[in-house]
C-alpha cells in the first residue's frame, strides 16, 4: 500500500507538471499540493509547488516549499538552493540563505563529511585520469614526429 501512495504521488505531480504546461498554474499548485498531501515524500512537488507560487507571485508560499524540501530531504537540498537564494534576496533577507545553509551543516556533519570525501574521491579520479590523458597526448606527439625531445612525464603531472 505505502508503494501504491508513492506512485500515486509521483502521478499527481505529473499531472501538475501537465497544468503547467497548458498555462494552469493555479490548478497545477493544486496538483503539487495534492501529491505532497498523498506522499510527502514526493521531492519534485515540493520544487514545483515553489516555482507555481512564485509564478503566482505568493514569494512566501514558494519558499515555505522549497524549505520544506530542504528540511524533508537534506541530500536534495541543492536542488532548491538557487530558487531560495533568489527569493530571499528578492524578500531582502539574504542573510536567511546563509543560515539555512548552516542550518543543513550542523544537523548532520556526518553526511556532510561523507559526501566530502566522496567528492575528493571524484577529483583524484579526474585528476589521474586528465594527467594520464596528457601524457597519452604527449607521447603521440613524439611518436608523429611534432616534439622533438622524450615527453618527460613527471613535468606533466606537475603542470595538471
Amino acid at each position: 500500500r505505502p508503494g501504491n501512495l508513492s506512485i500515486v504521488g509521483f502521478l499527481q505531480n505529473e499531472i501538475g507538471a501537465v497544468h503547467v504546461k497548458r498555462g494552469a498554474p493555479r490548478d497545477a499548485a493544486r496538483a503539487f499540493q495534492l501529491a505532497l498531501d498523498v506522499d510527502d515524500q514526493v521531492t519534485p512537488a515540493y520544487l514545483n509547488l515553489g516555482d507555481v507560487r512564485e509564478q503566482l507571485g505568493d514569494l512566501p508560499g514558494a519558499t515555505e516549499a522549497w524549505e520544506a524540501l530542504v528540511h524533508l530531504a537534506p541530500d536534495r537540498a541543492h536542488l532548491a538552493f538557487d530558487r531560495l537564494e533568489r527569493v530571499y534576496n528578492a524578500r531582502g533577507t539574504p542573510v536567511r540563505f546563509v543560515s539555512l545553509c548552516r542550518e543543513i551543516i550542523t544537523a548532520r556533519p556526518e553526511e556532510l563529511e561523507g559526501r566530502r570525501q566522496a567528492g575528493l574521491e571524484r577529483v583524484r579520479t579526474l585528476f589521474t585520469w586528465q594527467a594520464k590523458a596528457r601524457q597519452v597526448l604527449e607521447v603521440y606527439r613524439w611518436v608523429l614526429g611534432r616534439r622533438k625531445d622524450k615527453p618527460d612525464f613527471a613535468k606533466i603531472i606537475r603542470e595538471e
